[in-house]
């Protein structure tokens, strides 16, 4: 029952058809879990193919794609603009880790599978070698290498499916040092940026600076003036007020 809880029900579809194809090996017990690596075979296969279409798309936004022929680093592309301008790092970053994610679980499923089939494989074999008669073990021997074809077809796709799935993971771990350095490219052009701002506000500010040292310069002058001739001012206007107030 571990084997088939968690088949949807196309899997179990999937499953009934190859049971009844496979109806004359009914009689070796490793038939079933035979039959249910197909679905996890057909998931791994479609989703390292659907990670490899994510990561080309990828590539595509961040600019480094593999080149595959030498001739194309030497032709002369038209200038792009800056990757680190455009990009949105939340969504590329969020396509990168979901490939990367179905990548592990692709290894896993290769991984876990592939010593169970070469289990099942042996268990076949001493059950035919167990089997008393000789006509009945002859039956089962010949059920037993047809499904020994299938199993090393199996195994074989998984180990291909492993080695395509790190591949595309060596790939994705490139496409997530590109992203970090365009973060970084991005931040270093902000910084740039700020610091220009900073520069003409520091400007702003020497300027301010020095027409309130030259208000200053010209208000020290105005209270000198004002101290010198104040007092004689202020002398006449009283002598003044006095006269008139005297003559009155």
């Amino acid at each position: 029952m571990a084997f088939v809880h968690d088949l949807t029900a196309e899997e179990i579809r999937q499953v009934t058809r190859e049971l009844a194809k496979h109806r004359g090996s009914i009689a070796l017990p490793m038939l079933l879990p035979t039959i249910l690596v197909e679905p996890r075979l057909q998931i791994a296969i479609f989703g390292v193919r659907d990670c490899h279409r994510e990561i080309i798309l990828v590539e595509r936004k961040t600019g480094l794609q593999t080149k595959w022929n030498w001739t194309e680093a030497l032709q002369k592309k038209p200038a792009i603009q800056n990757p680190a301008e455009t990009v949105d790092f939340n969504l590329i970053t969020a396509d990168i880790s979901s490939a990367k994610s179905k990548l592990a679980y692709a290894e896993y499923l290769c991984e876990a599978w592939s010593p169970k089939l070469a289990t099942f494989d042996r268990i076949n074999s001493r059950i035919v070698e167990s089997v008393p008669a000789v006509a009945d073990r002859e039956r089962l021997l010949n059920i037993h290498r047809g499904l020994q074809d299938e199993i090393s077809f199996h195994l074989t796709s998984l180990e291909n499916v492993q080695l395509r799935a790190k591949y595309l993971s060596k790939r994705a771990e490139a496409q997530i040092q590109v992203i970090l350095s365009l973060i970084a490219q991005r931040d270093n052009a902000l910084a740039l940026r700020d610091n220009a701002n900073l520069k003409t506000i520091t400007e702003d500010q020497r300027r301010v600076a020095i027409a309130a040292t030259r208000h200053s310069a010209s208000m020290q002058i105005i209270s000198a003036i004002t101290a010198v001739f104040l007092p004689a001012t202020f002398t006449a206007v009283c002598q003044a007020y006095f006269s008139i107030q005297g003559g009155s």
